[in-house]
């Protein structure tokens, strides 16, 4: 769900709706949409072996009712329902940046500042929440999995890249959330299991799956 939809590479299926509240763009080779289109204004395609089915409608811009910063901020019921899992890491911020270097244990964790991951570090279910942009780059053979809601990366930046994903032949568990900005994702030989809601949504890579969510 966005205002701009975007899917540029060889191989990529997304078997869940793709919903966008201004325009869709597809360009590339063997590239599937299998889950249900709905654009509000254009739907453009570029490239060879695109497959739409069934085809996209024009449907109306829709606000949907997307969870936010504000639902995983210190005091917020999730924070209280999370108790002892609950984790303020703002502290650890350096530089305007939390860069976790161990295994996290399992849980929901917030920043007040911009966060950069590895999958090395997220083994255990665990939701981060950050007021700033969210990076993560996975590893060949990586899972990861959420801890609340779905949801694994949730940001409250307004910036194009609010949260940014290099992910190569992962699993991806969680729902990515960024509604102020958007998601750019670049996946090889990866399987994404959730939801995209953001401004913008940008998808790119080779033999990337984006599933019927199931937020595991």
């Amino acid at each position: 769900n966005a205002e701009t939809v975007g899917l540029d590479g060889w191989g990529i299926s997304v078997l869940g709706t793709a919903h966008s509240n201004a325009a869709t763009h597809v360009v590339g080779t063997s590239l599937q949409l299998l889950g249900g289109t709905e654009f509000a204004r254009w739907l453009r395609q570029y490239g060879k072996n695109i497959v739409v089915n069934p085809p996209a409608v024009r449907v109306a811009p829709s606000a949907g009712n997307w969870v936010g910063i504000a639902d995983y901020r210190p005091g917020s019921p999730n924070a209280v329902a999370a108790g002892t899992a609950y984790f303020d890491v703002t502290s650890r911020c350096r530089y305007g940046v939390w860069r976790p270097a161990a295994p996290l244990p399992p849980g929901l964790y917030y920043a007040r500042c911009n966060v950069s991951l590895t999958s090395a570090v997220l083994p255990s279910r665990v939701t981060i929440a950050a007021e700033g942009t969210i990076d993560l780059w996975t590893s060949p053979g990586a899972r990861t999995s959420p801890y609340v809601d779905g949801v694994q990366l949730v940001s409250g930046s307004g910036a194009r890249d609010a949260i940014d994903v290099n992910a190569r032949g992962s699993d991806i568990g969680g729902a990515l959330v960024a509604r102020n900005g958007g998601i750019w994702f670049w996946g090889y030989g990866t399987r994404f299991r959730c939801s995209m809601l953001a401004g913008t949504i940008e998808v790119s890579g080779d033999f990337v799956r984006l599933d019927t969510p199931t937020c595991s």
